[in-house]
């Protein structure tokens, strides 16, 4: 496939990931599944066991959602930021941040795929 193919396909993901999350972004941001499940306990334990011997200059959440992952690790991290191709997908995620007090959250709109 050419380059063009790779660069189509990619632009085709993108457009139907925003399709299909895009509009249920409200429901992923008060979802009690994404607000707490396994993985998201995972990084939480990790973050604890860190017990502030560990700091991170930045970390980058690929994929945020409605960003329960960032906010997990924002207090371990000098800044955050939270990348998904979904723009209502962000705009939870500075909502719920801001809701939280968290001031080291950076947002950025692209596919993980397609990172600047």
């Amino acid at each position: 496939m050419s380059q063009d193919g790779h660069d189509n396909q990619r632009h085709g993901e993108a457009l139907a990931a925003q399709q299909v999350f895009g509009p249920q972004a409200a429901v992923y941001a008060t979802s009690k599944v994404h607000i707490r499940d396994d993985s998201l306990e995972s990084v939480e334990r990790m973050v604890d066991a860190a017990n502030g011997a560990n700091r991170y200059g930045w970390t980058l959440d690929l994929g945020t959602g409605a960003g329960f992952t960032a906010f997990a690790v924002a207090g371990v991290s000098d800044r955050v930021i939270a990348s998904d191709v979904t723009g209502p997908m962000l705009r939870q995620a500075q909502r719920l941040g801001r809701e939280r007090g968290i001031t080291n959250l950076g947002l950025s709109q692209n596919a993980a795929e397609a990172l600047p």
